[in-house]
């Protein structure tokens, strides 16, 4: 099994618990780690710098800091 069969197995098994769950913290719980598994699919492009895929992935977790370049 390749590592993006691994990471599709592991969103899959995420949704399922959240499926599972009765409460609507652990439901959105779940499915931050599920969308998690599914962001390691995206393959950067050649010319997406380091520092470009950390912004677009604080960004999109909502982690609410800056872009890097903002911050110095």
């Amino acid at each position: 099994m390749d590592k993006y069969d691994e990471y599709r197995k592991r969103a899959h098994e995420a949704h399922m618990m959240a499926d599972q769950s009765t409460k609507e913290h652990d439901k959105a719980a779940w499915l931050r780690v599920a969308q998690g598994w599914m962001e390691l699919l995206l393959k950067p492009t050649q010319s997406e710098s380091a520092e470009q895929r950390f912004d677009a992935h604080s960004k999109a977790r909502g982690t609410g800091q800056e872009d890097s370049k903002e911050s110095h």
